[in-house]
């Protein structure tokens, strides 16, 4: 039953299906135990405005609708592999979702999932497809194609996830101070 549990969470925050989590910290980085150079001009966001499927440490508002937040998650008995599997199936079935890239990476020395995917949103976040039905059915005109990018670093007690979304036509614009970011990112896990 304890697997089935963390098998269920996992691939509800596969698709971010998890409800809006209170309590983004307005503490700095270092406080969370790692360190991340945030592009200029990106304006921390408060945390009733953010959905995870984990305990959110910051959060950020890009130019143009985009959103970051950077989450804290407790790890499973799962590697980054198997999660990044574990997310592809799930993606792979979200009427309207394209999966862009997808690999495991070393940050920071570490394992990591990385996974891109566009899907109906509002260019901030995607939009809960639940029904099975693609969003875009629905005639809804203020839907735009939406990018998501979501890192998940792994260590052996808990895992420290990236969630990026912006629209799809913005994302060439944003991926160099992104790769940057990305770059930047040390962690501690404390």
């Amino acid at each position: 039953m304890r697997r089935f549990g963390f098998v269920l969470v996992v691939l509800c925050a596969a698709l971010g299906l998890i409800a809006p989590i209170a309590g983004c910290a307005s503490s700095p980085p270092e406080a969370h135990g790692y360190q991340l150079d945030v592009p200029t001009g990106w304006k921390p966001m408060e945390h009733k405005d953010v959905v995870v499927p984990g305990r959110p440490l910051q959060a950020w508002s890009i130019s143009g609708g985009g959103s970051m937040v950077i989450f804290r998650q407790i790890k499973g008995p799962i590697t980054a592999q198997q999660l990044l599997t574990l997310t592809l199936n799930q993606c792979a079935n979200q009427p309207g979702w394209t999966i862009d890239e997808h690999e495991v990476r070393k940050i920071d020395g570490l394992e990591a999932m990385w996974i891109t995917v566009t899907g109906w949103g509002d260019g901030g976040s995607l939009v809960p497809t639940p029904t099975g039905e693609d969003p875009s059915d629905a005639g809804d005109e203020s839907l735009v194609r939406t990018r998501r990018l979501w890192l998940a670093v792994l260590r052996s007690d808990n895992v420290l996830s990236i969630q990026l979304h912006c629209r799809a036509d913005q994302h060439a614009e944003i991926r160099p101070a992104v790769d940057r970011m990305i770059a930047s990112l040390r962690w501690d896990g404390t």
